[in-house]
């Protein structure tokens, strides 16, 4: 298999996984601007080397957990110039130019040093095509080189609202180009802009069996929903955070024994806020307190694909907020696990 269909074959593997992982409960998609130095990207006897160059991309980013994120990417690091000495007279320069462009994918880890600023680091393998041509006295001289390289990259990310995010970061790829267009150590630093997506609940898939005799009938499950505001305790979450008390876990029990108990249950988390503060603060807080949540049970063993969630913020209020009760009433966790049928104990 030669280096081009390699590289081709690599570009429909990971286009197949975005697309599959498009369909999970949560992703974004963003673009980002980038700024490239290619060390050793010029052979020793160039006459005059230009190994610096701006570039664009487009991104995709998957997280199953609050920490750990999947990103796939396709990179143009841009174009980078050389004059060397001409192959039929070396008194004459030769101008060479070279493109570079890179299809990635890397496993990320996300700590958060604020409520909307977080750290995150990341390792992977990308996917490089580069192509360079050669103006000498003869004519064009043209080389594509295809191959395989280990990335690693650091950044800081901003949430600046609920669902956009910017961040800057900057990028190593090693040994990226071959013999035919001297290869390099790709340093890029990159700005970026993403979109977060809600997508639609993982659907259970259907399996085909052979109908046993006989077949004791379904059950249905009944929904079960608790609910829990500031009247049943002092408060749920910490004093204008998204940390949740320590107290508060144990209001969660029943809850959890139910998912333990019937593996097909799913669970639905919902937050809302009064309306002291901004409408814009108060989405943000629920939807980190939704996440909150969600983290918990996570935590105790529940998995992600039985979990979605939905932040309401102050839009949605039992009752006014014009008292401190009425209040404590609008600021709430609603858990909700839907009615589902299950097989009958045989």
């Amino acid at each position: 298999m030669n280096q081009s269909t390699k590289f081709s074959l690599s570009c429909v593997v990971l286009s197949t996984l975005c697309i599959s992982l498009a369909n999970a409960s949560e992703h974004r998609a963003g673009l980002r601007a980038s700024y490239t130095f290619a060390d050793g990207a010029c052979e020793s006897h160039h006459i005059s080397c230009d190994d610096d160059a701006p570039g664009a991309g487009i991104f995709y980013n998957y997280a199953w957990t609050p920490r750990w994120e999947l990103e796939v990417a396709y990179d143009y690091y841009g174009q980078f110039d050389a004059t060397y000495p001409a192959l039929d007279d070396p008194s004459v320069g030769a101008d060479y130019e070279g493109d570079v462009l890179g299809l990635s994918a890397s496993l990320g880890y996300r700590y958060p040093v604020s409520d909307v600023v977080s750290v995150v680091g990341k390792a992977g393998v990308m996917a490089w095509h580069v192509s360079s041509d050669g103006k000498e006295i003869a004519g064009t001289v043209s080389n594509d080189e295809d191959g395989f390289s280990p990335i690693v990259g650091v950044g800081v990310d901003w949430d600046f609202t609920p669902r956009w995010r910017t961040g800057l970061s900057y990028q190593f790829a090693n040994n990226v180009g071959d013999d035919g267009t001297a290869g390099a150590d790709l340093h890029t630093l990159m700005l970026g802009i993403s979109y977060r997506f809600s997508g639609n609940d993982p659907q259970p898939v259907a399996v085909v069996e052979p109908e046993p005799a006989p077949v004791p009938p379904p059950v249905t499950q009944e929904a079960f929903t608790l609910q829990v505001d500031g009247t049943q305790s002092n408060a749920i979450f910490e004093f204008n955070s998204a940390k949740l008390r320590p107290d508060m876990t144990s209001t969660f029990q029943p809850m959890l024994n139910h998912l333990n108990q019937y593996p097909e249950a799913m669970l639905r988390v919902e937050t809302h806020t009064d309306d002291v503060g901004s409408e814009d603060y108060n989405m943000k807080l629920s939807e980190r307190r939704a996440q909150s949540v969600v983290q918990y049970f996570e935590q105790q063993g529940i998995t992600p694909d039985r979990i979605s969630y939905e932040a309401f913020g102050e839009t949605k209020p039992l009752v006014s907020n014009d008292t401190p009760a009425n209040r404590a009433m609008n600021r709430r966790v609603v858990l909700t696990s839907p009615q589902f049928t299950r097989k009958a104990i045989q």
